[in-house]
């Protein structure tokens, strides 16, 4: 997504970050919205269960709000970072990921 990346490098992308770091829940809001869509699209991918996918992207997001004060540092891009958690999620649920897909991605 194009846009995505776009939008990171923006002022106002800089500016929610921080005032999520802050606890803002509306800036935590829109980074959910932002990227529930292609984190979906990606986890069906590696997984056939929708159900695991939601919740391993709701653990993924839950992370990322509660772990906000014990890293402070801001990701060089947060659709990579947000990616890669949640195959680190759905691995966790191992038994429910397509493992010839999640093979091809990891040899990209």
């Amino acid at each position: 997504m194009e846009l995505t990346k776009d939008i990171e490098n923006t002022e106002h992308w800089r500016v929610t970050w921080l005032q999520f770091m802050d606890g803002d829940k509306e800036a935590f809001a829109f980074f959910y919205n932002q990227y529930i869509d292609r984190l979906y699209q990606y986890g069906i991918k590696l997984c056939n269960d929708e159900d695991t996918i939601k919740d391993a992207i709701q653990e993924v997001f839950l992370d990322l709000y509660l772990k906000r004060a014990s890293n402070p540092t801001t990701p060089n891009n947060l659709k990579y970072y947000l990616l890669l958690a949640l195959k680190r999620n759905l691995i966790g649920h191992a038994g429910q990921i397509d493992h010839s897909a999640l093979f091809a991605i990891m040899v990209l």
